[in-house]
């Protein structure tokens, strides 16, 4: 067995604010006047529009990284229909152009894992109850996913993204959070989640096996 690939998970509070780099504002606030791209939240009453802008921005974004195979509309339905309970909207956001094209996404959920220690694998008789409680109480949330189209990656619609997180934080519940896998191949994002203040906190390792 021989290592192929690592995996990064890398780990973002509200209180590090200080160590973001000020370039990472500096180029969200130009964002939509020099460039005209805005950013807004997504929204679960359109959510099969919103699940086609998702899938074209992120078979487009990710077709390079290395393992990268196609999400197709049918497997993302049942996916977000899946998650739908667990999905906030101040969470997920995207970037729009003036025309209306979406060019970046970002999907990020609370940790519901939390929620599902507490309800110890067990819906019935009263684990529905234990989730309706504690759901609120959530105080991690696990970023997922966050693409932007490659012909606008020089906007700073990734920094625009990352600052809406931090905003969202400081106002939510939820004031940190993991993000990942972030292959170690993708220098744009690890640089990224440096500029931010982020640490790597768990590391995942891909082998593959030498056949004589």
């Amino acid at each position: 067995m021989v290592k192929v690939q690592d995996l990064y998970m890398w780990n973002l509070e509200v209180t590090d604010r200080e160590q973001v780099l000020p370039i990472v504002w500096e180029l969200a606030e130009k964002l939509e006047p020099e460039h005209g791209i805005k950013l807004r939240h997504l929204r679960k009453k359109d959510l099969q529009a919103e699940l086609d802008r998702f899938l074209e921005v992120y078979n487009i974004a990710w077709s390079t990284n290395w393992g990268f195979v196609p999400i197709g509309r049918e497997e993302m339905e049942h996916t977000a229909k899946e998650m739908k309970p667990i999905l906030d909207e101040d969470w997920m956001m995207a970037c729009d152009t003036a025309d209306g094209e979406t060019v970046g996404i970002a999907l990020t959920v609370p940790d519901v894992n939390q929620v599902f220690k507490r309800m110890n694998g067990r819906v019935l008789p009263i684990g529905w109850l234990k989730f309706l409680w504690y759901k609120p109480r959530v105080d991690r949330v696990r970023v997922g996913f966050l693409g932007v189209k490659p012909e606008y990656q020089h906007t700073g619609i990734a920094a625009a993204m990352y600052a809406e997180h931090y905003r969202q934080a400081a106002r939510k519940p939820q004031g940190g959070g993991e993000m990942g896998w972030i292959l170690e191949s993708n220098e744009a994002m690890n640089r990224g989640m440096e500029a931010m203040g982020g640490r790597i906190v768990k590391r995942y390792r891909v082998y593959e096996r030498l056949f004589a």
